[in-house]
């Protein structure tokens, strides 16, 4: 997918206090490359976030097959998440730090993306 699917994502989101959500949208409003490297960096924590699923559906039915503890499957599953989570916001934060440190970020917040 392009930057012009990054752009489409933004509008369309529901009013969250989620920082991932308001980064996306900052970087909607940065030049076509900054919100292309947000897309790549939503793309990977999306391969992470599925990558943690499998594993819990593995370990899941294992646990279930053998009496384990199914909780603490649960338990590392939102771990692995949140890091996931936390591996995308810092990256979000730094690319948005390094556009507007470049003079890439966009400098009206009202201001629709230039693609």
């Amino acid at each position: 997918m392009t930057t012009a699917g990054l752009a489409g994502y933004g509008p369309g989101m529901a009013e969250t206090n989620d920082p991932i959500n308001d980064l996306l949208r900052e970087t909607d409003r940065c030049e076509p490359g900054v919100r292309e490297f947000a897309w790549v960096w939503l793309e990977a924590f999306r391969r992470d976030a599925m990558e943690v699923l499998r594993a819990h559906r593995s370990e899941g039915r294992q646990a279930a097959m053998t009496d384990g503890d199914i909780e603490t499957v649960r338990l590392r599953t939102e771990s692995r998440l949140q890091a996931a989570r936390d591996r995308l916001l810092g990256r979000l934060q730094r690319l948005l730090a390094w556009a507007k440190d470049s003079g890439r970020a966009g400098d009206d917040p009202n201001s629709a993306p230039t693609e």
